[in-house]
């Protein structure tokens, strides 16, 4: 119910315990509990949010829990865990584009899923996560789903070694199907503050290098200022925005 009165309070207001109270304190039952609670709150004499937080908890025996959280809600009683600068660990994350036509030769698909590759290894690097997990996905033109996964043994957020790894994936499923959906995610995430090497995978230290260089270039003149030659006079775009998929975790608790 904070937000209440945040909402009231004017920009540049000190806000604290006793403001927060002095404010919504007068605001109607009505707008935070459903209809049936509120006749029983009714029932007891309570109509403002001041009311419900000065009541005895007693009285809110027959609600049962709903009361006693609502109550807690109206005396600033909340133990959700508070996330560090209002944000949420993120799960996972990926692109994915819908095609105004029907994709029908490998090097056609290709380009289209280096385009997502781009962009997803792009944010990986912005937000300073690698990813274990590489996924696939494509729809055909008869939208028949498909879909393909590998969980790889170091963590990356290079965008040539996951595009190696999502043409491997695609080459495993497709079958000269025309496509008119693709998507590639990214999940099993983890800090890029400190990476394990192994002495039995490739090493993709020079590339995540000139992954650095193109991605300060990009962010200061544009996206589209460096493509790869294998996108002139195709039509394609060399990063697709497509549809963000983001996963994040739900609300702690609920009223």
């Amino acid at each position: 119910m904070s937000w209440v009165a945040v909402d009231k309070l004017q920009h540049g207001d000190s806000l604290d315990l006793r403001t927060v109270s002095s404010v919504i304190g007068g605001d109607p039952v009505t707008r935070h509990v459903r209809r049936a609670t509120n006749k029983k709150l009714k029932d007891r004499g309570i109509r403002t949010i001041g009311e419900f937080a000065n009541c005895d908890p007693k009285l809110l025996s027959s609600l049962k829990s709903p009361g006693r959280l609502i109550w807690n809600y109206a005396n600033g009683i909340e133990n959700s865990p508070v996330k560090p600068g209002g944000s949420v660990p993120m799960k996972g994350l990926g692109n994915s584009t819908t095609l105004s036509f029907d994709a029908e030769d490998r090097n056609t698909a290709h380009l289209v899923l280096l385009s997502l590759v781009e962009t997803v290894s792009a944010r990986l690097r912005q937000e300073h996560v690698r990813a274990r997990l590489i996924s696939i996905s494509f729809r055909t033109n008869e939208f028949l789903s498909y879909s393909h996964q590998r969980k790889v043994q170091e963590s990356t957020d290079c965008t040539d070694e996951i595009w190696e790894i999502t043409k491997e994936l695609f080459a495993e499923k497709w079958q000269g199907q025309p496509i008119r959906h693709m998507g590639v995610s990214v999940s099993d995430l983890c800090s890029d503050d400190f990476v394990q090497l192994s002495l039995f995978t490739k090493d993709y230290e020079r590339n995540r290098k000139l992954d650095q260089v193109v991605d300060s270039i990009r962010q200061r003149f544009g996206a589209g200022v460096i493509q790869r030659s294998s996108y002139l006079n195709s039509g394609l775009s060399p990063m697709t925005e497509g549809v963000p998929e983001e996963n994040y975790p739900t609300m702690s608790s609920i009223l």
